[in-house]
């Protein structure tokens, strides 16, 4: 075959490839065994480099062993060629080599080589060495009748070797190994820990923790060196010191220099992920009933973190130094918050400039729902308005909510000037900035002024809306609503369709909940009907004045705003006039003068071709009313809304008036005007043709005129206003219900009162749970459970990921059923090799623990 020929003839770079396509045929599940002995005769002796590298792959998996599981003659052989290897001059060829009998299982082929494996640990390269350490561990594990006295001679060599690699090795084989050794090793030397490299200390780290987590007694000995490791120049040891710190020791000294190592960590590492993995760390050392208090001592050094750019750090910081803060240094940490906001103003603004400064305000929100929190707070008011020189809208809207709620008589008087002054700023008129100087208690009139003022700084509906009923009682004060709703309706001809349908949706809850100001806001809702420019907006308008204009003047005056929006009908022979060019004489003079363009034609004369045409014509002429250009522009859903917005008021009209003449005059023109949109709708004017659903609730519409059936009048007039009532109340049920569990999972610390402590979960008649006979309860630290050992089932059960000591640092009971359900099956049970996975997702980090489970014999 032509593999056997390049290997027995071909140049070096022939065989080269020869053997790249051996080794995939191997791995391929192929077992080629006439090619071993040419491999053994031709490509053996070559001294290439490149070759030697794929060699120590073919020998990993070529198959080694006879049918019956014996040795091959023929390996033996090979066995030389190691020993040659192993002795080579080349450190690399010398490293390699000792790295690829680590994967040998079969000792019939170690045996022989084990007195160069030992020369190899007195090499002069520190490569060779170290692997060397590697090969005896792996051997000594596997094959202890090969070298027996593999500890002691690692112990010999500890103590004499410089090199950090090769130390970390050595002492990681005596961890595993002889750990009396280890720590006799330890003891030598524990003053001189914090002089080691990195990894020296990270091995050290994991041997101190596995004593004293089998022995407690030997924590008093080795806890001075955790301290001491806590100021190490790798964050990586820093990190897993603070770690086994914790479950050393739970006395608050302990705790504190753990956590003020995790602060410094978050601070000064730049990587996103390490922030929000050390996080939550500090979050789950927070849950420890003992260790809160420690933690409340560093909120201000934990509002150090929010420094770091990233949006999610900030967040979760925030939310970290919620639930810690406490009566102690609450005013600190709203000077914090304050100049955190400052800084925002002072930065290009950007997506997460905008989200972090509504970010800080909620905090402050949130800062006032604790009960002990509030009397702080209302001190504060003043430095908390400062934050109105935000240009984000959003931030001054909470900003003023905030204040308007921590307001009291202290303070109103101070408020008010404040307010005066933001109003002068935006050239509000002088009327709505006169106020009350002499200011002692809280009165609706002192309540309506600041209402006045806080309305003219922007869109801060919300604010009003809780002066207006929600946040302080209509009832109380009866002349609020009725200056606040003028100067929100005036919001429905703003620009921006998002703050004029919140307008309009309070509107609607205010029309609905006082019957006293239906005439007010209907009589200002007419007046700003022409001025609206959003086809949302005008729909909810035109359902308001349908449903709760009850009187023959108010119904008169919708049918001729009606009218004025939608221009003169019948509406298709109007837009037909104007695109014919039915128009005064100006227009035709337009239409002369209008350019003209020469065209040649196909027998080679000129023909003349006018630029005249009616999409220029309907672009450049008049302006079309608001309604009919929604129409124009295929918006035929407002034509329903129009439609059965008639069709009540048409009914309510003939319920009012006893004259049946006018009755059916006017029954006849809102026929003619829902004749009208349906005309328009089929005749192929609009950019898009009428939906059938549309013209189906038109057709709706004329029937019930045409009909005037008791039932249907009833479901018109009356059912539609219950639907509201309903509707709104439903609302309001979900709202509270959402705002509840949303403050809940934001801020858990508002509802602590109806939860119990981690320490109280566990009563005497719980229920023992056996999961692969491990315990997913967070319990004390330093408890039965031992992280290292527990590595492998957390692949399986999903368990907490904190790192080094984290068994104890658990945040109550863990959903079983919902870890388990993110593993994922990689291969089948039935397989030679079984494997699952579980998926860990860290914003932009992902770690994937698999699970691998050999079937077969071998």
């Amino acid at each position: 075959m032509q593999l056997k020929l390049d290997l027995e003839k071909g140049d070096v770079k022939i065989k080269i490839e020869a053997l790249k396509k051996t080794i995939q045929m191997i791995a391929s599940g192929e077992r080629l065994p006439g090619l071993l002995m040419t491999i053994i005769r031709f490509v053996l002796p070559l001294q290439d480099h490149m070759i030697k590298k794929l060699l120590l792959i073919f020998w990993e998996i070529v198959p080694k062993t006879t049918q019956d599981g014996k040795l091959m003659q023929e390996m033996i052989l090979v066995c030389d060629s190691y020993r040659k290897d192993l002795q080579h001059p080349n450190e690399f060829l010398r490293g390699s080599t000792l790295r690829f009998l680590c994967k040998l299982k079969e000792p019939e082929l170690l045996e022989p080589l084990m007195p160069a494996i030992r020369v190899c640990l007195e090499h002069r390269h520190s490569y060779v060495r170290r692997n060397a350490i590697l090969a005896i561990f792996t051997i000594y594990r596997n094959f202890e009748f090969l070298i027996p006295d593999a500890p002691e001679l690692i112990a010999n060599f500890l103590e004499g070797e410089q090199d950090m690699s090769c130390k970390r090795n050595a002492f990681l084989m005596l961890l595993h190994a002889d750990q009396e050794r280890a720590l006799s090793y330890l003891a030598s030397c524990l003053d001189q820990v914090t002089s080691f490299g990195d990894i020296l200390q990270l091995v050290i780290v994991e041997l101190i923790y596995k004593v004293c987590h089998a022995n407690p007694s030997e924590r008093s000995r080795f806890i001075r060196c955790i301290y001491n490791l806590l100021n190490s120049t790798s964050p990586a040891v820093r990190y897993e010191a603070a770690g086994t710190l914790v479950t050393l020791s739970s006395a608050p000294t302990a705790i504190k220099a753990a956590a003020s190592c995790y602060i410094e960590l978050i601070v000064k590492e730049s990587d996103n992920n390490v922030k929000l993995i050390v996080l939550d760390r500090l979050i789950a050392l927070k849950e420890h009933p003992t260790h809160e208090r420690v933690l409340q001592d560093l909120v201000m050094d934990i509002l150090r973190v929010l420094a770091s750019p990233d949006l999610e750090v900030r967040k979760k910081t925030l939310n970290l130094a919620m639930e810690l803060v406490s009566s102690r240094n609450i005013e600190e940490m709203v000077l914090v918050l304050k100049k955190e906001v400052a800084k925002t103003h002072n930065v290009v603004e950007h997506e997460d400039t905008g989200k972090y400064r509504q970010l800080l305000v909620r905090t402050l929100i949130a800062l006032k729902e604790h009960p002990t929190h509030e009397r702080v707070l209302q001190d504060l008011v003043m430095d908390i308005l400062r934050v109105l020189a935000s240009p984000d809208l959003e931030v001054r809207k909470k900003t003023l909510n905030l204040a308007m709620e921590l307001v009291s008589s202290r303070n109103i008087e101070e408020m008010v000037l404040v307010l005066k002054k933001e109003v002068a700023k935006k050239a509000v008129g002088a009327e709505l900035a006169n106020s009350e100087n002499n200011i002692e208690v809280l009165t609706a009139v002192e309540w309506k002024q600041a209402a006045g003022i806080v309305e003219v700084l922007g869109p801060l509906a919300d604010a009003t809306k809780k002066i207006s009923g929600d946040s302080y009682p209509t009832s109380s004060f009866p002349d609020v609503a009725a200056t606040v709703i003028p100067v929100l309706i005036d919001f429905l001809s703003d620009t921006n369709e998002l703050a004029a349908t919140d307008v309009l949706v309070f509107v609607r809850e205010a029309i609905q909940k006082f019957e006293t100001l239906r005439p007010l806001i209907i009589e200002r809702l007419l007046d700003a009907f022409p001025m609206i420019k959003s086809v949302t907006v005008h729909r909810a308008a035109l359902w308001i004045l349908g449903e709760y204009a009850s009187s023959p003047e108010d119904i008169q005056s919708v049918m001729n705003q009606v009218r004025q929006t939608l221009g003169e009908i019948p509406l298709v022979d109007d837009e037909l006039r104007r695109a014919t060019g039915d128009k005064g004489e100006e227009d035709v003079a337009q239409l002369q003068q209008a350019p003209v363009q020469k065209l040649v034609t196909s027998d080679g004369t000129y023909a003349t071709q006018s630029a005249f045409n009616t999409t220029s014509l309907s672009k450049k002429g008049e302006a079309r009313p608001p309604l009919r250009q929604y129409l124009m522009d295929g918006d035929f859903f407002i034509g329903g809304a129009l439609g059965t917005t008639l069709a009540k008021l048409a009914l309510r009209y003939g319920a009012l008036v006893a004259d049946p003449k006018k009755h059916n005059r006017f029954c006849a023109e809102a026929m003619f005007v829902m004749a009208s949109i349906l005309h328009l709708g089929k005749s192929g004017l609009p950019a898009k043709a009428m939906t059938n659903d549309d013209a189906d609730r038109l057709y709706l519409c004329l029937r019930v005129l045409s009909d005037k059936s008791p039932v249907i009048i009833n479901i018109f007039n009356e059912n539609c206003r219950k639907a509201l009532s309903v509707m709104l109340s439903a609302k309001a049920e979900e709202e509270a219900t959402t705002q509840k569990v949303a403050m809940l999972q934001m801020y858990p610390w508002l509802y602590e009162c109806a939860k119990e402590k981690p320490g109280s979960l566990i009563h005497a008649d719980d229920p023992i749970s056996f999961l692969q006979l491990s315990s997913t309860r967070g319990g004390e630290l330093g408890g039965s459970e031992n992280v290292f050992e527990l590595s492998l089932n957390q692949a399986v059960v999903g368990g907490r990921r904190d790192g080094m000591g984290g068994s104890g640092l658990g945040t109550g009971e863990l959903s079983i059923t919902s870890k388990l359900n993110k593993v994922t099956q990689l291969t089948g049970f039935s397989d030679p090799v079984y494997a699952e996975a579980y998926v860990h997702v860290n914003q932009y980090d992902i770690v994937l623990d698999v699970l691998v489970v050999n079937q077969t014999g071998n």
